[in-house]
């Protein structure tokens, strides 16, 4: 199963101004900072998925299509940083998922590498590593964009059964999306 969980979009900046919106607070100046948007908290929504490089073929898998419609609710911890959660719920109504940190310089922002690993034994000889890196910009208060790295890679005797299972021509291999991001 592949999992499809991860993808990261908020935060928030300020930047300081002088009376009158001047930058710097000299009389002479004429320079204007530009403000950082200052995206809102709560749910987000994807959507315009872009697949780019795909060696594990998720573009291709019905499996792709969950990691396409996915949903998330970030929370602001900082004026640098924030934590985003997964909209996807276990059968006990609880999330899939802790939420994840997220770091914002200016309008751009990224996450901390999101790591999984599942170790298939006594079935097969095969631990199972997956891996997912994202960054994006933040656009106004209700867009941004976002950009997503999934590697996965294989230990053990039977990463060849592994491969088949993700029909994929080779392990380690890595997937990249890109989407928009809309605040509901």
């Amino acid at each position: 199963m592949i999992p499809a969980f991860y993808v990261l979009f908020l935060g928030l900046v300020g930047c300081a101004s002088g009376p009158g919106g001047d930058a710097d607070t000299d009389s002479g100046g004429d320079s204007h900072a530009q403000v950082a948007p200052q995206p809102q908290d709560g749910h987000w929504a994807l959507a315009d998925a872009v697949w780019g490089l795909d060696t594990c073929g998720l573009g291709s898998v019905e499996q792709g299509a969950g990691l396409i419609n996915a949903g998330y609710t970030s929370e602001l911890v900082s004026e640098t940083s924030f934590t985003l959660a997964v909209d996807e719920l276990g059968a006990d109504g609880s999330p899939q998922q802790e939420p994840y940190a997220c770091t914002l310089s200016d309008d751009d922002f990224s996450c901390d590498l999101q790591e999984n690993v599942q170790d298939l034994a006594p079935d097969l000889d095969a631990v199972l590593h997956f891996g997912t890196l994202s960054s994006g910009t933040i656009v106004s208060s209700t867009t941004a964009t976002v950009a997503i790295v999934w590697t996965f890679a294989c230990d053990g005797a039977d990463c060849a059964t592994v491969q088949g299972f993700m029909h994929v021509a080779t392990l380690p291999c890595e997937s990249t999306i890109s989407y928009s991001a809309t605040a509901d």
